[in-house]
């Protein structure tokens, strides 16, 4: 008996995936392309974020330079 479900199950499936897989592909295929374009956008958004934060860096270190050359000029009395 269940050898019998096995087989009308799997015959179900062959008559059924022909019809399916298109349906599918086109269910699928634009949530594919909105999940590209979101992924696209986070990247994006993640590649600015890290240019900031090393400009930053750079301007802090740039400044740390800038007040240590005034110390070291207002030290010597020039």
């Amino acid at each position: 008996m269940i050898r019998i479900e096995k087989w009308v199950i799997g015959a179900a499936l062959a008559v059924a995936i022909p019809v399916l897989i298109p349906v599918i592909k086109e269910s699928i295929y634009p949530l594919a392309v909105a999940g590209v374009k979101k992924a696209k956008s986070s990247v994006q958004l993640i590649k600015e974020e890290i240019e900031d934060i090393i400009v930053e860096a750079q301007f802090e270190r740039m400044q740390q330079q800038f007040d240590q050359e005034l110390i070291i000029t207002d030290e010597r009395g020039e």
